[in-house]
């Protein structure tokens, strides 16, 4: 079993580190990472031109941190377009806002002024429903 855990940001993955305790790190998704090479075939996309990163479905909380601060920063990455969730019948009861915030969290203090450029306004983003 691989655990979803892959911030190496975070003080308590330094903590865990610090116990030195190779058990205890075996099944953090982080160490799988060079298993194969998915990681380094992202990363050569990434170099290889410019992209958008659409997100659809995902919660964007912290536990991928460390990937995303890569992506979303990458001088090549144009724009994110996030395709929210509707959680009511009114236009404004979705989880746009809340990803974005999500989002914030993977950006260097920094820059979160190329955040706001980066992101696509709600006004011209979809809801997975009407894909």
């Amino acid at each position: 079993m691989v655990f979803g855990y892959g911030d190496e940001t975070d003080s308590i993955f330094s903590k865990i580190e610090d116990l030195d305790e190779n058990e205890l790190t075996k099944c953090m998704k982080s160490f799988h990472y060079v298993l194969n090479g998915n990681y380094r075939h992202l990363f050569d996309f990434l170099d290889s031109d410019n992209f958008n990163v659409y997100i659809m479905g995902h919660s964007c909380g912290l536990s991928d941190r460390v990937m995303f601060n890569k992506i979303l920063q990458h001088p090549n990455m144009n724009e994110i377009k996030i395709f929210y969730h509707k959680k009511g019948n009114a236009s404004h009861e979705n989880d746009f806002f809340e990803k974005v915030q999500n989002i914030s969290r993977y950006f260097d203090s920094n820059s979160k002024h190329l955040m706001r450029t980066k992101i696509t306004p709600l006004s011209m983003s979809l809801p997975l429903t009407d894909l």
